[in-house]
């Protein structure tokens, strides 16, 4: 017999589901570029335009954020932190 409510799953489990759900999402407030590294040199990917939702992925980097889009591609990419609104 399992109790349920005892039953947790294994904390790299639990990292894992966080990091391919996205930990919250967020929304641009301006025109940005998602980018295939968190730096300015990198290859763009997209540009999104302003209000696109976006999931956020945890990230100690302040400057950057890695972020996926919730569109039928769910491109990954980065983008400036200071372009998001939580």
């Amino acid at each position: 017999y399992l109790n349920q409510d005892t039953l947790q799953a294994p904390s790299y489990l639990t990292k894992f589901v966080e990091w391919l759900n996205g930990i919250e999402q967020a929304q641009t407030t301006a025109k940005v570029t998602l980018r295939e590294a968190p730096n300015i040199t990198s290859e763009i990917i997209l540009e999104l335009p302003k209000h696109t939702v976006l999931n956020v992925y945890s990230d100690p980097n302040p400057l950057w954020k890695k972020v996926r889009l919730l569109d039928k591609d769910q491109h990954f990419g980065f983008v400036m932190s200071a372009y998001l609104k939580f």
